[in-house]
């Protein structure tokens, strides 16, 4: 069921970390690790708490009196704050705790997507202090409309990572699509903004293998690539990427190179002397990429056997 809400809410500000717990029997480390296909998300992290000291923390935040809790889902929004020795209130919860609980917070799945929509949609309006600084706007279902008439060798092309059901909700307007989403600038070097978009073809369950540019000339929609993305063995998509450096687009299936540097500290008569942060730093390896040609008026895209470094922007 958060997967089904996952799949409809493709917003990369949306986190989630799922907590299993040994709360019934049978419930073990290694049956935790084999259940974590049920949210499969790439926004999702998983951990095993081996005790129920985390349980016993958010026991009184939600309500419950003698139990610790454990089958619940704990929204929080932006602008929640987390103290090193507190667990604050969560904006909205739902649950499984039938009679433990308030019934109107019980588990239903489009609830859950809604309560969350709405989570997201206050963020992205810029409530609370941290979103306040980061006011987005929404993508309208009818531009996206415009994009896909753009492709009409694609059969039913949707948005990467939004199942039919999303598009239809985002169609209703039950759903708003920030611009965050789609990765978009001045790609061209021609003062205009260009949109890259993911697109997948055909059923829900089809890969994510196409990548369309787009820009807007006096208000009409124009193609300006699109590609057939040659998917590397095991993988099921890929995110597109800008480097400003290389200014190119570059197709990322997620292989990375960490660069990581330890924290120092030296100390002179009991007192620090010298601090030296560390560093983690993580670069996308790509090995396929697109650049604008101003000769041939077109994007070129190349493949490399040797991945290149990006650094994240």
């Amino acid at each position: 069921m958060v997967q089904i809400t996952l799949d409809e809410i493709p917003s990369a500000e949306v986190k989630v970390y799922v907590v299993w717990e040994p709360i019934l029997p049978g419930d073990r480390e290694g049956a935790a690790k084999k259940s974590q296909e049920l949210v499969s998300d790439r926004r999702s992290r998983h951990f095993w708490a081996p005790d129920l000291e985390l349980a016993r923390r958010f026991q009184n935040p939600i309500g419950l009196i003698t139990e610790p809790a454990w089958d619940v889902y704990l929204l929080y929004g932006a602008e929640a704050t987390w103290p090193d020795d507190t667990v604050p209130t969560p904006s909205d919860f739902m649950h499984q705790l039938a009679g433990r609980l308030p019934g109107d917070k019980v588990l239903d799945g489009p609830a859950l997507t809604r309560r969350v929509m709405n989570l997201v949609g206050r963020a992205q309006e810029g409530v609370g202090p941290k979103a306040a600084l980061h006011q987005k706007e929404y993508l309208e279902y009818h531009t996206f409309q415009q994009w896909r008439s753009l492709v009409p060798e694609l059969h039913e092309a949707r948005v990467c990572g939004l199942t039919t059901a999303g598009h239809r909700l985002w169609a209703s307007g039950q759903l708003r699509m920030p611009t965050g989403r789609f990765l978009h600038g001045e790609f061209r070097k021609e003062g205009t903004t260009d949109w890259a978009v993911e697109l997948s073809s055909g059923p829900d369950t089809a890969a994510c293998r196409h990548l369309l540019v787009v820009t807007n000339e006096d208000g009409v929609w124009r193609r300006l690539l699109l590609l057939r993305v040659e998917l590397e063995p095991g993988t099921a998509g890929f995110t597109v990427v800008w480097s400003r450096r290389s200014r190119a687009l570059g197709i990322d299936f997620g292989h990375r190179r960490r660069l990581t540097g330890a924290a120092t500290m030296t100390w002179d008569d009991g007192h620090p002397a010298h601090v030296r942060p560390g560093y983690v730093i993580e670069r996308h390896l790509i090995r396929q990429l697109c650049r604008w040609s101003r000769e041939a008026q077109r994007f070129e895209c190349t493949s490399m056997a040797i991945p290149e470094e990006w650094d994240s922007e």
